[in-house]
């Protein structure tokens, strides 16, 4: 195992993200095949999710790997979440993590941790705000809109310049709503979630949260027995990128926006 550097101290925590082959781990519609469920003891009920994302038509937010997404999940209040994702590699990540914008990050109340894919590792600061509404499966967009800008973080609201985000959520739209469900199970001692998209295809990811200096080695051991079965594809991949290609797909206005997605 890799020495865990100052930054694995103070990222203390990793979720992993594996995209599973739908042909081999699925049945019609949501449902999983009893062998996967069988392996990963995966309870039979599924919560349901709706997601999500505001952003102007030539994606502002995402060019400048920031996200802002509503998610609702059964049983919970509406969440609404501002991401800000680094793509770096680990010598990076130490220079972020004894920067300025690191301290900024985590003295406005964002929560930072690693986003581990296929070989991809991201370093992402996190701000969710719970948002009693009524009817959380539905979200008008005036309403997303000004939730968004009554809740939007400083460090937000500064970037690029003072009006940035402001003139960017007035001008942006729905991408979604993408419907979605989730399945709890387990491996060994480790709990691990399957969410499922629907997409113009189901896109069903395994999905778990450990301490930083133990993700590699649970991330290798994962893939291994995942490939052994057929269960894996060996991509890494943005659920959020391919919602963002499959509306510019499906809709000629914006078709001058190429598609960034590898899985489409």
């Amino acid at each position: 195992m890799s020495k865990n550097t100052k930054t694995d101290e103070e990222v203390k925590n990793t979720e992993v993200k594996i995209l599973l082959k739908r042909d081999t781990v699925m049945e019609k519609g949501f449902e999983l095949k009893r062998d996967f469920e069988e392996y990963f003891m995966i309870k039979k009920r599924a919560a349901v999710m709706k997601i999500w994302y505001l952003d102007t038509i030539g994606q502002d937010f995402n060019n400048e790997n920031w996200s802002v997404r509503y998610r609702y999940h059964d049983g919970c209040e509406l969440e609404l979440t501002y991401k800000k994702r680094f793509d770096t590699g680990i010598a990076d990540s130490e220079k972020i993590s004894s920067s300025d914008i690191y301290k900024r990050f985590l003295d406005n109340g964002f929560q930072a941790e690693y986003d581990k894919g296929y070989k991809e590792n991201t370093l992402s600061f996190s701000y969710a705000v719970k948002i009693p509404h009524e009817n959380k499966m539905e979200l008008a967009l005036y309403t997303a809109k000004n939730i968004a800008l009554e809740n939007c973080p400083r460090v937000l609201t500064g970037w690029k310049n003072d009006n940035w985000a402001i003139n960017s959520l007035q001008r942006s739209r729905f991408y979604g709503p993408v419907d979605a469900r989730e399945y709890k199970g387990s491996y060994n001692d480790l709990k691990i979630g399957i969410e499922i998209w629907k997409l113009s295809r189901y896109m069903p990811e395994l999905s778990f949260d450990i301490k930083t200096g133990k993700a590699q080695e649970t991330h290798d051991e994962l893939i291994k027995i995942l490939s052994s079965k057929n269960w894996f594809v060996p991509k890494d991949f943005l659920k959020t990128q391919m919602l963002y290609d499959e509306s510019y797909i499906n809709n000629p206005a914006l078709s001058k926006y190429p598609a960034k997605s590898n899985l489409l």
